[in-house]
């Protein structure tokens, strides 16, 4: 511990403290999940909606569908197309729109459904 500084060994001291008395800093006990919350319906115009709080996160979700011919070549068949947006807000490194790296959202969502 010789290398540590001073904020380091603190707060060691205080998780140590902490465990000690079961508790997590957030005052929670070890075994006690944050709170879920689950709200539906959030976003008026979409045709599915919910908001969802884990402790201090927060995710809102939305759902529109546009049903539309297939195309020609495939026959009775129609496809899936999934699309997703990140607002900056999220995340220091998040840019708007659809997310940078290259995710199949296609097999994410089939794998949900």
């Amino acid at each position: 511990m010789a290398n540590l500084s001073i904020i380091d060994k603190l707060k060691r001291s205080k998780i140590l403290d902490l465990l000690q008395e079961g508790k997590r800093i957030d005052d929670r006990a070890l075994d006690e999940p944050r709170p879920l919350v689950i709200d539906i319906g959030v976003i008026p115009h979409a045709n599915g909606s919910a908001r969802v709080r884990l402790g201090d996160t927060e995710i809102v979700s939305g759902i529109k569908v546009q049903p539309d011919r297939p195309f020609p070549d495939m026959g009775d068949k129609g496809i899936f197309m999934c699309t997703a947006e990140i607002l900056p807000l999220a995340h220091p490194s998040a840019e708007t729109g659809p997310p940078q790296r290259k995710t199949n959202l296609s097999l994410v969502y089939s794998l949900i459904v």
